[in-house]
């Protein structure tokens, strides 16, 4: 359905790959959001701009990691999708998947980049503060407010197995 659709938009009728709809999303924003793999690997294909950000806010990749879809996460990264743009609050990519709780996603991200527990949003909060809430039996954010960084992860590293 939507691939075959997206072909004929971009083939026969010369839609642009960074038209946008009234949410300031692109059609890599959509795909990625909703977990059409073959359309983003198509789009990006043909050009589309993987760090795209919707409204000066959010990329293609922070949408993606709102669902539970680690293939077009993946894809995203492999086409080079940036882990540590951050949107208007400060969030990268891994605060959003630890946030949402998708486990698969949190732990090829931390795989992508070993760096990105330490990365603050505007209010302060690490992903290690966000994941904290999200899995009750993940105590990491409070260790890591008291100074024992290195536990905290292996504690992360633990639950997310």
């Amino acid at each position: 359905g939507q691939l075959e659709v997206l072909r004929t938009l971009l083939a026969e009728h010369g839609v642009p790959l960074e038209h946008t709809n009234t949410d300031g999303k692109t059609a890599l924003h959509e795909a990625a959001q909703e977990g059409h793999v073959d359309c983003v690997r198509l789009l990006l294909g043909s050009g589309a701009q993987v760090d795209n950000l919707k409204k000066a806010d959010w990329t293609p990749l922070m949408l993606a990691c709102t669902k539970e879809n680690l293939a077009v996460v993946e894809e995203l990264v492999k086409n080079g999708a940036s882990l540590s743009l951050v949107n208007k609050d400060g969030w990268t990519p891994f605060h959003i998947a630890c946030r949402e709780g998708h486990t698969f996603i949190v732990k090829f991200l931390l795989d992508s980049d070993p760096g990105c527990w330490d990365r603050r949003s505007k209010n302060g909060r690490t992903p290690l503060h966000t994941a904290g809430r999200v899995y009750p039996s993940l105590c990491a954010h409070r260790q890591c407010e008291r100074g024992r960084k290195h536990q905290s992860l292996s504690l992360a590293g633990m639950v997310l197995q």
